[in-house]
């Protein structure tokens, strides 16, 4: 029994020198494999290089995420490249003009988006970069707000802002924002349902200006982001009731039936109604004479002014007409149509043409047959 003991744990022994040489071998296999190089920008856009004010400082490196453990061959940049080529999207390694676009939640470090994958979903312009350690996805909605709406997991609390003011707690999420009326309007079916799809990967989502972002862990894989694009378009299509960014020192201007619209005036207190209390204006003033007036009475015949003596049931306003029947006039041949027969009838001229003769000559001439 010791013997057989003492066989099992040199061979195991031996099968995790053998696992750990294999792996050694395959790291030195995989930095011995020519990277690629990877664009710089997007196919067909240049971007004019920014001037150099003086030295600049070495950019430090990023260390790559890992799942944890062993790192496996494929590497983040490699494995968002196969992505993209999967969905037919382009990829990057830089892009200048998305340097100055997000400045809150993961970007307020103020590192710079690396590697990123330029594509579409759900109708949104869709971004996945990385933002130092931390990988995003962004998706540019259809109108820019000024109102910043931040929904993190309770144990995700980053940098805090001394502008955002906490809105309302959903399951699994704290709700802070600039502004708490626009923000609590905004979440509704849509957004609790989209927080409920969302993977346990996704940290945080943040609206910023005209994006829609999630915080995603380190080292997520594809898996994750399939699962996030959806629930991320569905709170960008909510994000829309947000007040629209207006021009520079002017107020936004709203329809009469937006809901962020802003309330009336306060009434003053002088304007205030109250019906507890009678509105003396509104009773007339009722002034009696000194002595009653003398009404009239039915009892004593009484005549005031001056009448007319006329027969009772003659009409006072004269007859229009006497009543006589009008005489005819001379001319008259009542409801008849008078044809004039002096000339004749015409529709044998055609047969007289033909025949050379007048078919009617003899009855003229004997009108009496």
């Amino acid at each position: 029994m010791v013997i057989s003991m003492n066989y099992l744990i040199f061979l195991l022994a031996g099968l995790a020198a053998l696992l750990g040489v294999l792996l050694l071998v395959a790291d030195h296999l995989r930095k011995r494999e020519p990277e690629v190089a990877e664009p710089d920008s997007w196919p067909g856009v240049q971007v004019q290089p920014p001037e150099e004010d003086g030295p600049s400082a070495p950019e430090p490196e990023v260390e790559k995420p890992t799942t944890g453990g062993f790192s496996i061959p494929m590497t983040q940049r490699r494995e968002r490249r196969s992505w993209a080529e999967t969905h037919g999207w382009d990829f990057a390694r830089t892009d200048p003009y998305l340097d100055d676009e997000w400045v809150r939640g993961a970007a307020a470090s103020g590192a710079a988006p690396r590697d990123i994958v330029r594509g579409d979903i759900a109708g949104y312009e869709m971004y996945l970069a990385s933002l130092g350690h931390i990988p995003v996805m962004a998706l540019r909605r259809g109108e820019a707000s000024d109102v910043v709406v931040d929904i993190h997991r309770p144990d995700n609390v980053g940098e805090s802002s001394e502008d955002l003011l906490p809105v309302t707690q959903l399951p699994g999420f704290d709700v802070v924002a600039t502004e708490v009326g626009p923000a609590d309007r905004m979440i509704d079916g849509r957004v609790r349902r989209a927080l409920t799809q969302l993977p346990e990967a996704v940290r945080a989502v943040w609206l910023e200006s005209d994006w829609a972002i999630a915080e995603l862990e380190r080292g997520s894989r594809q898996e994750v982001w399939d699962l996030v694009g959806e629930p991320l378009a569905m709170i960008a299509d909510a994000s829309r009731t947000l007040p629209p960014r207006g021009p520079a020192g002017a107020p936004p201007l709203f329809p009469p039936d937006h809901p962020s619209r802003p309330l009336p005036q306060a009434p003053s207190p002088e304007e205030e109604y109250n019906p507890a209390e009678p509105d003396i204006s509104a009773t007339p003033l009722v002034i009696r004479p000194e002595e009653p007036c003398e009404m009239p009475s039915r009892t004593h015949a009484e005549s005031r002014g001056v009448v007319e003596p006329r027969p009772l049931g003659a009409d006072e306003v004269d007859a229009i007409a006497e009543g006589s029947q009008p005489t005819p006039p001379v001319d008259y041949h009542g409801a008849r149509i008078v044809r004039d027969l002096s000339r004749g009838s015409s529709i044998f001229d055609d047969l007289t043409e033909e025949l050379g003769t007048d078919p009617l000559a003899d009855r003229e001439e004997n009108p009496e047959e």
